[in-house]
């Protein structure tokens, strides 16, 4: 954790406990520091996963749910966090029992034996499971070094507006300095033209006068060339470098994992709507399994094609994850589960345009 603030303070200002001086003394920090707002992020995910999991204290829960109530996107992000920790407790727990319906040795597996047929498995749920983590890690790890880079160079580009803004601030004071010693210069050529020869007794004030007119007259000179010089320069910026936008903090990345409720378009729950979902890169859908429905296992298939067999519904549902890369946005997809007696149930959803 960066020294310049300590993590109760960044607790503070992810909760909007802070006062509007506060918080933007906080954010100054952020474009000084880019750790520090890498540190409020990571800490962001760190109290998400703590209260997905209910590992919060009692105080810092009720905290982060008065936090909620202000921030729609950390709302969509636990919502996520809670649909991805539901699916893999539930791909976990299934794959956990068919691997115990496996065993057909009387003996009891050593350690070693069970981690060998966990990794060796050749289960098309064990391979569905497989793909999807390693498909999240790589996405996930590339986009956040994609999202790493392209904050570094907004902070650059912003510290960058900010430095040309100080330097015109700069030349703004050096022109009001220079209008000032100006304005001096004109005002005592003005009180030595006005001297006469009869109010000084000494007959070389003329002389001196004079040496000291035309000396005032090349500073005037050189005080309004270098005022067209700090002019030019500004008209010049004013054209070239837009304004500063008002400090703001990188949102966090949008979340690519939508979670949905399907009810039945068919069977005796039948009438559920087409349901539309947000274009994300998954979809983890809940199934609702119509009451006439009493097969113990199902296969699940979308628009037509095999997605899991041999699915056990836990309770009166089955949850599915779905890879929308190959969907098109505004098109019903359907989803269609048929149990081993032969009795099926269709949902239908589309991704948002």
């Amino acid at each position: 954790m960066t020294n310049s603030i300590n993590q109760e303070e960044l607790k503070s200002f992810l909760f909007y406990e802070l006062s509007d001086d506060e918080r933007q003394t906080v954010e100054e920090q952020f474009f000084e520091d880019e750790n520090l707002f890498y540190d409020l992020m990571e800490l962001e995910n760190e109290l998400v996963d703590g209260y997905v999991q209910k590992t919060l204290s009692d105080v810092d829960t009720k905290r982060f749910e008065n936090s909620l109530k202000m921030s729609v996107e950390r709302r969509e992000k636990v919502a996520n966090a809670q649909a991805l920790n539901t699916f893999i407790t539930e791909e976990n727990e299934a794959l956990a029992a068919t691997v115990y319906d496996l065993e057909t040795v009387e003996e009891t597996p050593t350690f070693w034996d069970k981690i060998t047929a966990f990794f060796t498995l050749q289960m098309p749920m064990m391979q569905y499971a497989t793909a999807l983590i390693i498909l999240a890690l790589v996405g996930g790890i590339s986009y956040m070094a994609y999202d790493r880079i392209r904050l570094n160079n907004e902070m650059a580009e912003i510290k960058k507006q900010q430095e040309e803004q100080e330097r015109i601030r700069q030349r703004e004071e050096e022109l009001k300095r220079l209008e000032e010693q100006r304005r001096q210069n004109e005002q005592r050529q003005q009180e030595l033209q006005n001297q006469t020869p009869e109010t000084n007794l000494n007959a070389d004030i003329p002389n001196n006068k004079n040496d000291e007119l035309d000396k005032l007259k090349e500073e005037q000179q050189t005080i309004e060339e270098k005022q067209k010089q700090l002019k030019d320069e500004n008209l010049k910026n004013d054209k070239t470098i837009p304004p500063v936008q008002k400090k703001q903090l990188p949102q966090p990345p949008k979340p690519t994992i939508a979670s949905i409720t399907l009810l039945p378009t068919l069977g005796s729950k039948g009438g559920g709507k087409i349901e539309e979902v947000e274009n994300a890169s998954t979809v983890v859908a809940t199934l609702q399994i119509p009451e006439d429905v009493k097969s113990e296992s199902f296969t699940v298939s979308l628009n037509g094609r095999a997605i899991q067999s041999n699915t056990k519904p836990k309770g009166n549902s089955i949850t599915v994850s779905i890879n929308t890369k190959n969907l098109k946005p505004g098109v019903e997809n359907n989803i269609t589960i048929t149990g081993n007696d032969g009795r099926r149930g269709e949902y239908i959803f589309k991704l948002k345009n």
